[in-house]
């Protein structure tokens, strides 16, 4: 819902502030009643000349670099890498999704002719729709992009600031909307009697036990696809089957629960590349890495767009980004990996200055009607729904990543970090969990009882949002630009010293 206060400008008919060779946005003034507003607030207005604008709040003036990040820093600050894991990147991400699919489209296309307005109805029918397309990995990009990867933030740090795939990114690339109530492992479907059977086979053999030729589509057949539909295209199963954990959640989708999927997704994506980097780290290289990278391929594809080539055909479906970006996706001969590896990592530490280029959805010029609507709305009978939507997109939250409670995973969503991406100010930001909150998250996962301490602890924290219309811009504040620089140096990086 929006604020009852209006919510006071930062500043009004203002002008960038020149600083070196740089522009910045003015600080907004530390004026304690308007402070006393800013803190709870998602949106804080302010204009450049007569353009309306905004900062993602919430504006609290504090945080410390020490208590913030991670205390290692991310990969890329090491003095020396081990690569041997790129030579063998093709084995160590085998849990990507099937390309071959002589089996699985049929079963698709005889599943979708009876459920299809089920899907639709739950808002799942495109990112369905998009297993049809191949979407292959770039090794030497994905693998670069772990070096920059931050676990406490669930970002990637580079010269400009923090970037990450956020519930907006999923909303255009997948479709996949933010509002709804979170998977949790403790949910109940409402018939739990539609268990089918099944057998751990690997992906050919589990469609070829499971499809039924003739008749209608049974409930336990919907639920058996859906089932390995979320194993082999959408969570990427460690294992290459599909495991009984999924069973719930297949469940549910079948009910045409209002299950939030897309913070399923993100949130194990976040925990997939925690896992990844901490493999790293420890030099105990792993030998699968699993989960949904695909996102992170197809978000990765949207940044470097510039630099790809693609191969998309005229016809491609504009419904969602997710089918344009599979286009993008170059395949590298393993002979020329590690050059690869080396361009993108470099591209990373180019990143100098926050542009356009990395925040490719902020237009919002593809995607669903309702991530296309106007903010605010123009219609009052939308403004709630439009509200509700952007709220999600905007505000620090739990995201749940685990389909068992043995124990819970949970990982935290803060966009006010990556406030450009959206086309907001950015504030040098308050964080969540730092100093004694810290351990909010680690706790989370030992017992019921610290998981509802998470739960209420970001629920307390949870800001408003006020319908104020503002305009895309991809600046900050110097104060942030301060506070990054005094975190983010490097020494010079010789790839070529590798191991």
């Amino acid at each position: 819902m929006a604020s009852k206060s209006k919510v006071p400008s930062a500043f009004s008919n203002a002008e960038l502030v020149p600083l070196g060779h740089s522009s910045y946005l003015p600080e907004p003034p530390l004026e304690e009643e308007k402070l006393a507003i800013w803190k709870s607030q998602v949106l804080i207005p302010f204009s450049l000349g007569s353009k309306p604008h905004a900062f993602l709040g919430p504006f609290v003036p504090q945080s410390s670099v020490e208590s913030s990040f991670s205390a290692d820093g991310v990969l890329a600050f090491s003095s020396k890498y081990n690569l041997d894991s790129l030579e063998n990147a093709q084995k160590v991400f085998r849990t990507m999704p099937p390309v071959t699919k002589d089996l699985y489209l049929p079963w698709l296309d005889r599943v979708e002719g009876e459920k299809q307005d089920s899907w639709r109805a739950i808002g799942i029918y495109d990112v369905i729709q998009l297993s049809r397309y191949n979407v292959s990995y770039n090794f030497p990009m994905i693998m670069s992009s772990l070096f920059f990867w931050d676990r406490a933030t669930s970002s990637f740090h580079v010269p400009c600031g923090m970037i990450t795939p956020t519930l907006f990114d999923v909303a255009a690339i997948l479709g996949l909307r933010p509002a709804g109530p979170s998977f949790r492992p403790d949910s109940h479907p409402k018939n739990p009697d539609v268990t089918p059977n099944f057998q751990k086979l690997s992906y050919q053999l589990f469609i070829t036990l499971n499809m039924n030729r003739d008749g209608p589509v049974t409930d336990e057949e919907h639920v058996v696809f859906m089932m390995f539909w979320l194993s082999a295209y959408v969570f990427c199963s460690r294992s290459l089957q599909v495991p009984k954990t999924l069973l719930t959640l297949a469940q549910l989708l079948h009910e045409e629960s209002s299950i939030c999927l897309g913070k399923l997704i993100l949130g194990n994506l976040y925990e997939n590349l925690n896992e990844a980097v901490a493999s790293f780290r420890s030099n105990d290289f792993p030998s699968v890495i699993s989960g949904p990278f695909w996102l992170l391929q197809l978000w990765l594809n949207a940044i470097f767009e510039e630099k790809l080539q693609s191969s998309e055909p005229p016809n491609t479906s504009r419904e969602i980004e997710g089918f344009r970006l599979t286009f993008l996706t170059t395949n590298i001969a393993k002979k020329h990996y590690y050059n690869a590896f080396r361009q993108y990592f470099n591209f990373f530490l180019s990143l100098q200055s926050f542009t356009p280029q990395l925040a490719p959805f902020s237009a919002r010029k593809v995607g669903q009607v309702w991530f296309k609507r106007p903010f605010p709305s123009r219609t009052p009978s939308a403004q709630s729904e439009v509200l509700m939507t952007w709220r999600q997109f905007l505000s620090c939250q739990l995201l749940f990543c685990s389909f068992t409670h043995r124990p819970y995973q949970v990982v935290a969503y803060q966009p006010n970090l990556v406030a450009r991406q959206f086309g907001l100010g950015q504030l040098k930001p308050s964080f969540m969990l730092e100093g004694s909150n810290l351990d909010i998250l680690e706790n989370a996962r030992k017992s019921i009882d610290d998981l509802n301490k998470a739960i209420s602890f970001f629920r307390k924290r949870r800001s408003e949002i006020s319908p104020l219309k503002f305009e895309p811009i991809f600046y900050c504040t110097s104060t942030f630009q301060s506070w990054w620089s005094t975190y983010y140096h490097h020494p010079e990086i010789s790839i070529e010293a590798c191991n």
